[in-house]
């Protein structure tokens, strides 16, 4: 008999670009919060708590600052929905770091920009 490896269960997640380093942090679905139709993984805010005292980011630097965004899991349309400031959208390669590290190259993904998630520098380009 061949043994077959269980597929890694797909995962959503919270992630940051700082300073050109993506920082993520992925919940697999069994253990995603439920919120309505939606399966998500803990506040950006309070993770970057975490991140503050383990110093693995800049202690002056504010959870909104730099470039973020969140995988969620839409559980009537069967497929999960990546938010992100239009920074790291911009780039292909991050996006697809994203995908790999959550687990969801096989699964049904929307990428789209969020209003939520814009950094300083995209909130003073559109207050111009």
């Amino acid at each position: 008999m061949t043994k077959r490896k269980a597929k890694p269960e797909p995962q959503v997640g919270i992630f940051w670009l700082v300073k050109g380093t993506l920082i993520l942090k992925g919940v697999p679905l069994g253990e995603a919060e439920a919120g309505g139709r939606y399966l998500n993984a803990p506040a950006h805010e309070g993770y970057w708590d975490q991140l503050r005292r383990r110093r693995a980011v800049p202690p002056e630097m504010d959870y909104d600052e730099a470039p973020r965004g969140r995988v969620v899991y839409d559980t009537i349309a069967n497929r999960f929905h990546l938010y992100a400031d239009r920074c790291i959208l911009a780039d292909k390669k991050l996006i697809e770091e994203i995908i790999a590290q959550l687990r969801l190259a096989e699964q049904r993904i929307e990428i789209a920009p969020d209003l939520h998630y814009r950094c300083t520098n995209c909130l003073r380009v559109n207050d111009k």
